[in-house]
């Protein structure tokens, strides 16, 4: 598939240093999209080859997340915190432990020989239009979580709050934000922090329309909404539903709007793509024919 698109590939995993170094060098720019944020090896490798000393002028454009951000709310309350692009400083004092941390910082140690550039995007949602995987992560995983436990339920009260991204909106930034980065107009090294954000997230009400449309489709049979207990989020959910579900995560993309970067009003918002991503899943899991 990548061939019939004119993509060269180089075949290896995020464990093969030497193929992602050689890589690096042979490039201009770098961007890591990888589906872990936390795989320091991968970046470490990708660094070595970006900081050899030939003159050569490289750019690196690394995905990190606003999981860096997260708090131990589980649910229970609605964090005042707001983070902003413009003031690195309340980000880069988080603890090394904050998911991300340790390879975000790691760039910022040892970017000596190129451009880099780091951006942490929300939630994301909306169908992705690439070829292979078209969902994300969080709004999955509860819907996942929710076919496990077999009946509607929030993690805590569910008035945590995470910014969202359509997806559309998402990839429409890196575009823009490549071409300013060739340009030598976006903020690199020390600054070159971006968020991206058109809105902020109740996950609660990402639950209720998730068990409404369960509802719909008769997978529930009881549209009610309930708080699950602990063991109940353990069992349905793991860890990444305390961490990535039961959390707040607000962040401000000021930075880039200054670019010139805004959301698509065209494009639906959050709770507009929640019935599309369960058709997917409920089809996928063969509990309902395809739509």
């Amino acid at each position: 598939k990548f061939t019939e698109l004119g993509v060269k590939t180089l075949i290896g995993t995020l464990d093969s240093a030497d193929i992602l170094a050689q890589a690096a060098i042979d490039a201009d720019v770098v961007m890591h999209f990888a589906d872990s944020a936390d795989h320091l090896p991968s970046a470490k490798a990708l660094i070595k080859g970006l900081n050899t000393n030939d003159g050569k002028r490289r750019i690196y454009i690394h995905t990190s997340g606003t999981g860096e951000l997260i708090d131990n709310a589980r649910g229970e309350y609605l964090s005042d915190v707001i983070y902003d692009d413009l003031d690195l400083e309340p980000i880069k004092a988080l603890p090394i432990t904050q998911v991300h941390k340790e390879v975000d910082e790691y760039i910022f140690a040892n970017n000596q020989g190129f451009e880099s550039i780091i951006v942490a995007p929300p939630t994301i949602f909306g169908t992705g239009s690439g070829p292979f995987n078209r969902l994300s992560v969080q709004i999955p995983l509860v819907i996942r979580g929710l076919l496990k436990a077999g009946k509607g339920g929030t993690i805590g009260k569910g008035v945590n709050i995470w910014n969202g991204i359509h997806i559309n909106d998402l990839a429409n930034f890196y575009v823009l934000l490549l071409e300013k980065a060739l340009k030598g107009e976006a903020t690199t090294g020390k600054d070159g922090w971006y968020f991206c954000e058109s809105g902020e997230i109740v996950w609660k009400d990402v639950f209720v329309k998730i068990i409404e449309v369960l509802h719909k489709y008769k997978i529930f049979s009881d549209p009610s909404v309930k708080e699950f207990t602990t063991e109940e989020v353990d069992a349905a959910f793991g860890i990444f539903g305390w961490l990535a579900i039961g959390t707040n995560a607000r962040s401000k993309a000021i930075k880039a709007r200054q670019l010139g970067w805004k959301p698509d009003e065209k494009n639906p918002k959050v709770l507009e793509t929640i019935e599309a991503d369960v058709k997917f899943i409920l089809e996928k899991e063969g509990l309902i024919k395809e739509f």
